[in-house]
């Protein structure tokens, strides 16, 4: 078995792993990701790219790569919910942008191996140790079994999940794509149902990426008749009828389960969390790619010149920092959510929009930093 040293190895090479990786290179790093799968391949995701992601993209030298990625650019956010007429609100400084999330995946993992990361894609840990200051990792894949040793490890393969709690409904993430969306020039759009959300995301010509949030008991109720749920949603959504009404679905369903379980974790048994592993940004706001990006350089960073430092000493700076800069968005993004899985909470809050509004813009802002 071959035996390769490293100085850190990241578990994920999705954006939030490529961010810490990104930043350890820039300081000549030797770096790994490995992924149980073939990155850019399936993530349930709306791809909402929000104003505050500008401030990634300046700060990491990639505007002229980003460029060239073809996003949508996005100006504005609709919501609508049951019995309530559509509302619009323009996005801080110059807005941001809705892209496809396998492509903007691999768009990032490129940039990582052009700046000398290795993958190992198709991975598994099949075995870990720590001794003497080092991880001693196997891991696994279709055609061969390597050991990997390195001092620094971290886990960015995605959201926890956490053991259902008792009393609380389980939440679902599901995904599709549609063609001749209406009304989606230059927004996305946020269609509130009971106890839960459409997202549509603009990708260009008519297309739109779908993320429905809903109750895990609304997908056992219809089964694999997915689009059956769709046409439940629909009819009691005017503003969702009417975006869907003419367009035809262009992609088959994915779901994982997404429960924001609100626990902070930075780090644990010597090993440091980014992205979702962290915790899980409540999806009503979009914001989890930028938290994962930014969370994931700051780490890098961390790790970077951390040299000889106690790996404690790091998770302790990085969770200081990382509270100071996302944690009021990220509450914000739970109440919200809360509110939404409420039946009185979210009709008070339609209720205040309908009288005034212009409150739309400020629960806007509240959910983005700024750009």
């Amino acid at each position: 078995m071959s035996v390769a040293l490293y100085d850190v190895v990241i578990e994920g090479a999705g954006p939030a792993g490529c961010a810490v990786a990104l930043e350890l290179l820039r300081r000549r790093r030797r770096v790994l990701l490995y992924d149980r799968g073939l990155p850019g391949s399936g993530k349930v995701c709306g791809g909402f790219l929000g104003p505050e992601l500008r401030t990634y993209v300046r700060s990491q030298g990639l505007s002229s790569a980003w460029s060239r990625l073809g996003l949508e650019p996005i100006r504005s956010v609709a919501i609508s919910g049951p019995g309530t007429r559509e509302l619009a609100s323009n996005l801080p400084g110059d807005g941001g942008y809705a892209c496809d999330r396998d492509r903007f995946d691999r768009w990032m993992l490129d940039r990582t191996l052009e700046a000398g990361a290795d993958l190992s894609a198709g991975t598994l840990r099949t075995d870990s140790r720590r001794t003497g200051g080092l991880w001693r990792l196997q891991l696994s894949g279709p055609n061969r079994t390597i050991e990997v040793h390195t001092p620094v490890l971290v886990a960015a393969s995605g959201r926890r999940q956490p053991a259902r709690l008792a009393g609380r409904q389980e939440y679902f993430a599901v995904r599709t794509a549609y063609e001749g969306v209406r009304g989606l020039d230059g927004r996305v759009a946020l269609h509130f149902v009971r106890r839960g959300h459409v997202g549509l995301n603009p990708t260009g010509s008519g297309r739109a990426t779908m993320c429905l949030y809903v109750e895990s008991e609304c997908l056992r109720r219809y089964g694999a008749d997915l689009d059956g749920l769709m046409r439940e949603l629909r009819a009691v959504n005017p503003a969702l009828e009417a975006a869907l009404g003419p367009a035809a679905r262009t992609e088959g369903w994915r779901s994982c389960r997404a429960v924001p379980d609100g626990v902070l974790r930075f780090g644990q048994d010597d090993v440091h969390y980014a992205g979702d592993a962290v915790t899980m940004v409540d999806p009503i706001i979009g914001g989890g790619i930028p938290v994962a990006l930014e969370g994931g350089a700051l780490l890098g960073r961390l790790l970077a010149a951390g040299g000889t430092a106690h790996q404690g000493s790091i998770t302790r700076s990085y969770a200081r920092e990382w509270k100071r800069r996302f944690l009021s968005r990220v509450l914000v993004a739970a109440a919200l959510g809360r509110a939404e899985r409420s039946d009185a909470v979210s009709g008070a809050i339609f209720g205040l929009l309908r009288w005034n509004p212009g409150v739309l813009g400020g629960l806007v802002r509240l959910t983005r930093a700024a750009p």
